[in-house]
């Protein structure tokens, strides 16, 4: 499993989560609940969208668990 980090509108995050999806990974791409369309609007089949509110998570998670 590969994960890895940036704001899914920064080209460098997109480029990477494009050529993971282009060499057969399945790429799950965390964002707000509302944005899960600009995933989705991509047409990759294996390009998805993990809708997440992200301070929630950030607030209950043991340290270490995010990275």
């Amino acid at each position: 499993m590969k994960v890895i980090t940036g704001v899914t509108t920064d080209p460098l995050t997109r480029s990477v989560a494009l050529d993971l999806e282009r060499r057969g990974f399945v790429v799950f791409c965390a964002v707000p609940p509302a944005n899960d369309s600009l995933i989705e609007q991509e047409g990759k089949h294996d390009l998805r969208a993990l809708p997440l509110d992200i301070p929630e998570v950030c607030l209950y998670a043991e340290p270490g668990l995010i990275f």
